[in-house]
């Protein structure tokens, strides 16, 4: 059943119902906002019959079995008992829609309030308290209960990322931004000059700060610093200049347009304390262990740390992919593209430009499994690094975004490059793809799904 039609923002509708809510009457209702802790066991409805599920959650655990009660917090069956909230919104909007009433307007203020929290799900839920309140206007109250408990817990979850925050290390990916909306300036011969000056003088700055003193070595696109031998770094230097010729080439850009400001900096490091130390006392930044590269900006300039480990091929591929995203920074503007392509074209340009293609042998087998077991593209495609859900989602995410950049670079590269360019241009993501390629997510995902079922490579 479609319920996407034209309703009200929610902001709109949250305006719109305190005209004739009065607060004291609001406070009479209660339920919608409350924690399952509290909830008498009554709250718990059973379905006309067991529904099998087969679902995976956000933390990528595979839930399997079958659901025989649930409520507005949570839902239970064979697999034990599961929070909504760990069900991605997606899956978690379908799974209701399979166990509530469609004829009855509370349920569609229920599958509301589990969706108004997640930015991303916002159209859905308006579309779903508006499609209560047609049905029977005097929900309207439940409806305003479920708005304000959606804000809270948004506001909620704001406030804990604020504080952790301020009292740890930057923790999400560098490639979150927040970005400034305006193209980067264009230097002249002098400019550059200067630009790679004022570089120089930042690397001793930085390294005086993690206390070591490498000496650079200058590439044509790239000032290198690293404790390893010379002879160490030939590989090294190629695979930077590799990766900047396959950026240009993806996005068919003339060999003499100049993209970094100056050069982009990279530090190669041979020891992981020392990778961290410098990621900490240059960007705030904590690693994880097992983080062998990232890339960091200020401003237009591109700053690359990456691990150097007895695994040569893995190790070039970390360092292309990490040259791919100080590429795409600096290319016209910062603004980024969604998670899945922003980390698919670095990828994509790893596999290319590395020893062995191992991108390829990790990636392609694990998304193949998963789009041919039902996986949803769509659900990588809503993945975001401000939230961390990209992160979180990593294990599949990657093979995923980088076998859906494979493909559009190997079928639709015209409309890749307008889609890129569009977005850099400052038109936003989902009406630049419309424009690119005919279309939105659902019909990308259809396409791509429809290639692979029978297809294992790209063409």
């Amino acid at each position: 059943m479609d319920y996407s039609r034209d309703s009200p923002s929610i902001v709109d509708m949250q305006s719109l119902l305190m005209q004739f809510v009065p607060a004291a009457i609001l406070a009479v209702f209660g339920g919608l906002g409350q924690d399952s802790a509290d909830q008498d066991a009554s709250t718990w409805r059973t379905p006309p019959r067991p529904v099998r599920i087969q679902v995976v959650l956000v933390d990528e655990r595979v839930l399997k079995g079958h659901l025989d009660r649930f409520d507005q917090d949570r839902f239970a069956g064979s697999f034990g008992t599961v929070e909504w909230d760990e069900v991605p919104w997606r899956e978690r909007e379908s799974l209701f829609r399979r166990l509530m009433d469609s004829d009855s307007a509370h349920d569609w203020v229920m599958l509301g309030s589990l969706l108004c929290h997640q930015i991303p799900a916002e159209d859905r839920a308006e579309a779903a308290f508006a499609r209560a309140i047609k049905m029977d206007p005097s929900v309207q109250l439940l409806v305003q209960q479920a708005l304000e408990a959606g804000l809270q817990k948004r506001q909620e979850i704001a406030r804990a990322a604020e504080e952790d925050q301020r009292t740890r290390l930057r923790r999400l990916d560098p490639e979150s931004g927040p970005w400034p909306k305006d193209p980067w300036p264009v230097l002249d011969p002098l400019q550059q000059k200067a630009a790679i000056e004022s570089l120089l003088q930042q690397a001793d700055s930085m390294q005086s700060d993690a206390g070591i003193a490498w000496v650079p070595i200058q590439t044509e696109h790239f000032i290198i610093y690293s404790d390893l031998p010379a002879s160490e770094l030939v590989r090294a230097r190629q695979v930077l200049e590799e990766s900047y010729v396959g950026m240009q080439n993806l996005l068919g850009l003339p060999d003499q347009q100049g993209v970094f400001w100056g050069k982009a900096v990279v530090f190669i490091h041979g020891r992981q304390d020392v990778l961290r130390l410098l990621v900490a006392a240059a960007f705030n930044q904590g690693l994880d262990r097992d983080v062998t590269g990232t890339c960091h900006y200020h401003g237009q300039r591109a700053f690359i740390n990456v691990l150097s480990t007895p695994d040569a091929a893995r190790s070039e591929a970390v360092l292309a992919h990490q040259a791919a995203h100080a590429f795409m920074h600096c290319h016209i503007s910062p603004r980024r593209l969604p998670a899945w392509v922003n980390e698919g074209i670095p990828e994509y340009i790893a596999n290319q430009v590395g020893t062995g293609a191992v991108v390829d042998a990790d990636h392609r087998p694990l998304a193949l499994s998963y789009l041919r077991n039902g996986g949803s593209i769509l659900r990588v495609m809503d993945l975001r690094y401000e939230d961390g859900s990209w992160n979180d989602a990593g294990r599949i995410a990657y093979p995923v975004g980088y076998l859906g950049t494979s493909y559009l670079a190997s079928n639709q590269l015209s409309s890749l490059r307008r889609w890129i360019r569009l977005v850099k241009e400052g038109v936003p993501s989902g009406e630049a793809m419309k424009q690119a390629m005919g279309g939105g997510p659902d019909r990308l995902s259809a396409a791509i799904i429809n290639h692979y079922r029978n297809n294992d490579g790209d063409r």
